[in-house]
């Protein structure tokens, strides 16, 4: 039950700070907000989030999850951050510009305790971000 409520308590500050990068960042016409949804999901300590919501600041360099800001790679195929998030936790996110699919998790060995989340799923891609073969995602 604590993890749920660790788990609740850190759900609240992630979509706090979301919102406050979010207005911080309306200055800078090139941090977006990128809509997500989950198709696969594997944890060894959290629920299955209802949404994924990556933030993507292109001045900045910087990608933004639930799990973590971390330092943005722009490649002709791929959007890609990852790194130490806090704590001894590592994540990371790859988003693919032209199918829109993403892979992200985060992932933590503490002695013989393996913890980690993993999430894939699709995106839609703001014109900014699209690849040059990118094809929006069909409804089911």
């Amino acid at each position: 039950m604590r993890t749920n409520l660790k788990y609740c308590a850190d759900r609240a500050v992630w979509l706090f700070g979301l919102a406050a990068l979010s207005f911080s960042s309306l200055a800078s016409a090139d941090a977006v907000a990128v809509p997500c949804t989950i198709d696969q999901f594997a944890s060894s300590f959290a629920p299955r989030p209802d949404s994924f919501t990556i933030l993507v600041d292109m001045e900045a360099r910087t990608i933004a999850t639930y799990y973590g800001q971390f330092s943005l790679k722009i490649k002709a195929k791929e959007l890609r951050g990852a790194g130490p998030a806090s704590d001894g936790w590592i994540s990371n996110v790859v988003i693919d510009r032209n199918t829109g699919k993403f892979d992200a998790g985060t992932d933590k060995v503490n002695g013989r305790k393996h913890s980690y989340t993993v999430l894939k799923g699709m995106c839609i891609l703001p014109l900014a971000l699209q690849g040059p073969k990118y094809k929006a995602p069909s409804a089911p």
